[in-house]
């Protein structure tokens, strides 16, 4: 890292100038500029740390997959938990029906044990009296000689004791068999009570086993979850900060580019203009040197004018002088003729040859003013300084525990029923407790409060708040154990974060029926219900709707 910081500090600071003109007033910036190698390793550095960043984002997602498996073991962790707890229930429930019956059955053979000894006593009894007044039989009537009268009534009697002395022994007879029955059923009911508490015992074990794995995930995926996103927000923070350098750093090559045009532009400006200029000045050279000669050719036209005329003048002065015999008026008209032709003979001095002048050469592309004695050159301005690295912020603390607002002391009971709509301000909330936030406000985890939080004591018992039906009784992530009722007029009542569901999809039922009990199910760490109403899929808020107590 620090070559790249070197780099970007020597650009920074040599990036402090705004144009071409400033810089050469200025003093030259003693750090260099970055070299294409130097911007090569900036760039490569800050390639190696994006792509370690898309490492650890890939591993944060392949964490999130794991998450998402183990919310899955929660979730069969926490239905598992629910159905032993129910059968716990229902074991619980079990025992006490059987144990009912038990003690029915121990009160029935106690009450058929006292019928049967009294009709034993009755029976004795009569068997006495059988003894006691002598041996009675219809052969012994008949054979006595007595009255027929007499002994018809004898007979009469004898068989009216016959069967009543039948009728007990019958009696007893059945009251044995029926005590016998009550026992064997007695016995089995004790069997079943020891059966259903060994269940119970199982069910007892097997539900502290899932409640310790259960234990294990969410302690494993809050460390990890932590852990790679402290990792995440670090690697984002050190991102965030290089691409501050680096984005200081291309406005700053950018600065130089657009400087670097900038001269390059004047430079060429410059060239053209001394090109331009050369070639005026070399086309100005080209007239004067053809007017010179043009003059030059006048002059030796007019001397070889003056030459011929000279010649003209003596060949007529000889031909006049032969002539001047023959015809002295023609040579006087030749010579006055001759007289105003000829010009007045001047000689022009040449004229001295003109020098070109010198091409002007190329101008260098730095453009270096002098400084003049009444007016010194400011002092060069102090290099920028380099891009702030903000420090690594410390870790956020985890948000407190929400507090409390009020307290419930009063449960649904089953005077509540009618239409839903008539019931608000008369509801009561579904468990016993603290009220945890307001339905609006803001929450500490994030997010707003759609519904209640009641905080509750692991294994409450939570009532339907007022008449229904079951339409959900599942595991949902981020709910847990969730069931929701409802209560007609598209009115729904929800209870989240259940360890155990009582009732299934369908069940109806009434106001005050246990249809959960409180758990920390759906990731909670802290025991207690999340409690909403909803009307027509909106939130509704349910403090509105209740009295608390």
């Amino acid at each position: 890292m620090k070559p790249f910081f070197a780099v970007v500090l020597a650009v920074m600071l040599a990036g402090a100038g705004t144009s071409g003109a400033a810089l050469a007033q200025r003093a030259p910036v003693p750090a260099a500029p970055a070299t294409p190698a130097e911007k090569e390793a900036a760039a490569r550095e800050r390639e190696a740390l994006r792509k370690r960043l898309d490492v650890l984002r890939k591993d944060i997602a392949s964490r999130e997959g794991e998450r998402a498996e183990a919310a899955d073991a929660l979730q069969a962790s926490e239905e598992e938990i629910s159905r032993s707890t129910r059968r716990l229930t229902e074991i619980g429930v079990s025992q006490k029906q059987v144990q009912t019956e038990l003690q029915q059955l121990d009160r029935r053979i106690n009450t058929e044990q006292a019928r049967l000894n009294t009709r034993q006593k009755e029976l004795g009894a009569l068997l006495r009296q059988q003894y006691a007044g002598g041996s009675l039989s219809p052969w012994s009537a008949l054979l006595s000689g007595d009255d027929p009268h007499e002994m018809g009534r004898n007979l009469a009697y004898l068989g009216y004791i016959s069967q009543a002395r039948a009728n007990a022994v019958n009696t007893v007879r059945e009251e044995i068999a029926q005590l016998t029955t009550l026992q064997t059923d007695a016995a089995a009911r004790r069997k079943q009570i020891d059966e259903l508490a060994a269940e119970e015992k199982t069910e007892r074990d097997a539900l502290q086993t899932q409640s310790r794995e259960r234990k294990r995930i969410l302690d494993s995926i809050a460390s990890g979850i932590q852990t790679q996103k402290r990792q995440a927000d670090a690697t984002a923070r050190d991102e965030a900060r290089m691409s501050a350098l680096v984005d200081e750093l291309t406005k700053v090559l950018a600065r130089q580019a657009e400087e670097a045009q900038r001269a390059e532009r004047a430079r060429k400006e410059a060239a053209e203009r001394a090109e331009r200029i050369a070639r005026e000045a070399a086309q100005r050279a080209a007239e004067r040197s053809a007017e010179r000669a043009a003059e030059r050719a006048a002059a030796e036209r007019a001397a070889q004018k003056v030459a011929a005329e000279r010649a003209a003048e003596r060949l007529a002065a000889e031909r006049a002088a032969t002539a001047r015999l023959n015809e002295r008026t023609e040579q006087r008209i030749e010579q006055r003729t001759v007289e105003r032709s000829a010009p007045i003979p001047t000689v022009t001095a040449p004229s001295a040859p003109l020098v070109p002048e010198a091409p002007v050469p190329e101008t260098s592309t730095a453009l270096v003013v002098p400084a003049t004695p009444s007016q010194p050159s400011p002092p060069p301005e102090p290099p920028a300084p380099p891009a702030q690295v903000l420090p690594p912020r410390p870790p956020v603390p985890e948000a407190p525990p929400e507090r409390a607002v009020a307290r419930n002391n009063a449960v649904p009971d089953a005077s509540l029923s009618g239409n839903f709509e008539r019931l608000r301000g008369r509801l009561r909330l579904p468990v016993k407790g603290e009220v945890v936030g307001r339905f609006g406000t803001a929450r500490g985890e994030g997010g707003v409060w759609r519904g209640v939080f009641l905080r509750s004591s692991e294994g409450s018992q939570v009532r339907a708040v007022a008449p229904g039906e079951v339409v959900f009784a599942n595991w949902l992530r981020g709910f847990g154990n969730l069931i929701i009722v409802d209560h007609g007029g598209e009115y729904l009542s929800i209870y989240g974060n259940n360890q155990t569901l009582f009732k299934q999809v369908g069940d109806q039922i009434k106001a005050g029926d246990v249809v959960a009990g409180v758990g920390a199910t759906g990731g909670q760490t802290e025991s207690g219900l999340y409690f909403e109403l909803r009307h027509r899929g909106k939130p509704m808020d349910p403090l509105q709707w209740v009295s608390l107590q």
